[in-house]
């Protein structure tokens, strides 16, 4: 077969992440998968021109079902029985950098023993604090553990999670572990001294997000715009950043007369310890291993095919660890490569027809344009195949994309190049001095990027919320038109044919949306790192009630409440101190109309709020024309009953007492708790939400809580959208 490899890896990829995403489908996967493979096998002793590509297809398809199935099951399912919800005592080290970002440190934990048995699980421990041991400590002591919900980690094979607790005693034991991944990290430390002391403090971060992959530095404000402008993969080290590198290597390597395979075993290495230096994210794998095939093949006179090497890179991701799909990361990777592979050949040579690129003669002009085309090829090809993964993923679509990737990514990527660069001249005794000029360059490139992309971020409709039933309809019905054109081998007329398809699909969507909506108060709860941030809107209304928790790390969310809208017409600050820089961040991106605050931590809000309630005080909020917020502090904790017509819900925030709480509020349709709170089983509610720390209190009290409501909803780092007197 010309693409074997292509065939089975990407079918491989492929069923691995539907039925990781989608568990319910695997016992249909695997029927399809060996309908399939019996199809290929009858096709083939008929000598049907596709029997093999098809029998290939079923049997990779039937061999992912197995090997998820087996890994679910044997493999992960195991460990969460054993060790999920109990303290456990544990030998290890710290594998990896301890990331220290404000008051929150991230450990990653590789055990060497657990409860006196021999081990190899990873933990990822979260906290806020200070913390000890140092990187590749070797530590032991106790920890809390419960499963891990977090699809991302779950990939990198961190199944359990732990946080400080009671029982929490995670001491360094003065050994450290040794491995070569450890000089990586002490090179990235390295890399990191040397931009931070040459640039400031804006261009220092974003060339350390570019070039490392170390997004801690940038403002909250930079990394909100590059999210709504859809650039934040220009801030996320990827297979792009790599082949940048080797592109520019590979240049300088053709000047010189080295024999081809000792300029193809420089490039290896070069692959190699950038990977490592980087962390080793899945998608510098994906490209590391394209990039070595490409040029392997090279010195081999083997002519390259990007679709076999892709489908290699996904066998060697996925074979070893099937919940690799879990990464968001790999699946964006993946399809944009795919994307620019498939399309992008075809849209270069179809603008170099639109402007008769061939009787330009010029070869000054020539260079430019043809580098012009190539870049508007790649970004659209790219953005065309990312989108079903972001709006299914993400439940957004970036319509300034394309443009502003075509005018940023060259600017990015000489950041990339003269970042390498500036630190390699920084260690290089005597031409250090040339590190002065090219800093000034820097700081002016990285002000020209991230003011780009704040452009684009401010400009309206620049990110769509794509939560509709109707994106999806039309999602799957282009998907649907774009592999019924490969399998037909469609000429201009189907493309035309598809793209006035898709079009119609969205533009009816979009009006029937429109004209059946009944603009219903929608409820967004939003868990990020123990916090608790609920906005209430309704046609442009925007309210923020907070329900304790550490709001300064809900950041996160800012991107969905601007989709909402630009004004806050309520805040509620109620009883935790972090909420305070939490309105601070609010203030920089929204016109806070609003603020009512708990007069008992006033004096930590940086600006006055227009209420200040003292204890025992109570009022009720009219947010919009069907939703009244009635806000008492009872004993210093300000408690919200939200009613929307028919429907209430309750708010209980941290350290909440229902004894004190009149008996009237004790019910509702829905009660969101931040806190497993005292004298719990006193509530009664449809819809039981917990929002707070999945901690030994919360194990011990978790049937009560499934007690009070039939519909319990644990939530960890997650969002879900309440749809009042709708349902959930």
């Amino acid at each position: 077969m010309k693409r074997l490899f292509g065939t089975i890896g990407l079918t491989y990829l492929t069923v691995l992440a539907v039925a990781f995403f989608l568990p319910e489908t695997t016992l249909y996967l695997l029927a399809a998968g060996f309908l399939l493979l019996g199809g290929g096998i009858a096709a083939v002793i008929k000598n049907c021109k596709n029997g093999k590509t098809v029998l290939l297809a079923g049997a990779s398809m039937a061999l992912a079902t197995i090997s998820i199935f087996l890994f679910r099951n044997y493999i992960y399912q195991p460990v969460i029985d054993k060790y999920s919800d109990t303290e456990i005592s544990f030998k290890g080290y710290i594998c990896d950098k301890v990331i220290i970002a404000g008051k929150t440190y991230t450990v990653e934990l590789q055990a060497e023993e657990i409860n006196g048995e021999k081990s190899s699980i990873k933990i990822h421990l979260t906290g806020t604090g200070d913390f000890e041991p140092e990187d590749f400590d070797r530590v032991e002591g106790k920890l809390f553990v419960y499963a891990n919900k977090n699809e991302n980690l779950i990939s990198k094979g961190f199944f359990l999670s732990a946080s400080p607790d009671d029982g929490y005693e995670l001491k360094a034991t003065g050994e450290k572990h040794f491995s070569l991944y450890n000089l990586a990290v002490k090179a990235r430390d390295k890399c990191n001294t040397a931009l931070t002391r040459l640039l400031n403090r804006k261009s220092g971060a974003l060339c350390k997000a570019i070039l490392l992959g170390d997004k801690y530095g940038l403002s909250k404000e930079t990394k909100h715009d590059f999210q709504r402008a859809g650039t934040s993969f220009l801030i996320v080290v990827s297979g792009m950043h790599l082949s940048i590198l080797c592109g520019f290597l590979v240049l300088i390597l053709k000047r010189t007369r080295l024999p081809r395979l000792l300029r193809c075993s420089i490039i290896v290495a070069f692959v190699i310890m950038f990977s490592a230096i980087t962390g080793f994210p899945r998608s510098v794998i994906r490209a590391g291993v394209m990039v070595i095939l490409a040029y392997c093949g090279n010195v081999l006179r083997r002519q390259k095919d990007g679709l076999n090497s892709i489908g290699i890179a996904a066998l060697i991701l996925a074979l070893p660890n099937p919940l690799v799909v879990g990464d968001l990361g790999v699946l964006m990777s993946f399809s944009t490569t795919l994307g620019i592979i498939l399309w992008a050949p075809h849209l270069i040579r179809f603008m170099q027809r639109v402007i008769h690129f061939n009787s330009i003669k010029l070869r000054l002009v020539r260079k430019p344009v043809d580098l012009i085309i190539n870049l508007i090829a790649v970004s659209v090809s790219a953005a065309l195949w990312v989108m079903p993964v972001q709006t299914l993923f993400l439940n957004r679509i970036n319509l300034l994309v394309i443009p502003l990737s075509v005018i940023t990514s060259p600017i990015a990527s000489v950041i990339l190049i003269l970042s390498l660069i500036l630190i390699l001249l920084y260690y290089i005794p005597f031409i250090s001095v040339l590190t002065k000029p090219l800093s000034a360059v820097m700081n002016f490139l990285c002000g020209l990027h991230i003011d780009i992309n704040s452009l684009g971020a401010a400009i309206p409709f620049s990110s769509v919320k794509a939560n509709q039933p109707f994106y999806l309809i039309w999602l799957f019905s282009t998907c649907a038109l774009v592999a019924a054109g490969y399998i037909i081998s469609a000429g201009k007329k189907y493309i035309v044919f598809s793209i006035i398809t898709s079009a119609a699909i969205l533009g009816f969507g979009w009006s029937v949306h429109i004209l059946t909506d009944t603009h219903p108060t929608e409820v967004y709860l939003n868990q990020s790192f123990h916090g608790l941030t609920a906005a209430v809107s309704k046609n442009g209304s925007l309210s923020v009630l907070c329900c304790g928790g550490n709001g300064t790390y809900n950041d996160i969310i800012l991107d969905d409440l601007y989709g909402y809208s630009g004004v806050i017409d309520n805040a509620v600050i109620p009883n935790r101190i972090n909420y305070s820089s939490y309105l601070t961040m609010l203030r920089e991106h929204f016109d806070l109309k609003y603020i009512v605050a708990n007069q008992k931590f006033a004096e930590e809000i940086p600006e006055d709020a227009d209420l200040e309630m003292p204890s025992g005080s109570k009022i009720t909020l009219v947010l919009n024309s069907d939703t009244s917020d009635e806000v008492m502090n009872i004993d210093g904790i300000l408690y919200q009953y939200l009613t929307v017509g028919d429907t209430t819900l309750l708010f209980v925030p941290h350290y909440g007492d229902i004894e004190k709480l009149p008996a009237q509020y004790r019910t509702a349709d829905y009660i969101v708790m931040d806190f497993v709170s005292y004298h719990a089983e006193l509530l009664n509610c449809k819809t039981l939400i917990y929002t707070g720390r999945q901690n030994k209190r919360y194990a011990k009290y978790r049937e009560l809580l499934r007690s009070i409501s039939d519909n319990f909803i644990p939530l960890k780092k997650q969002s879900i959208c309440l749809k009042m007197n709708e349902g959930r």
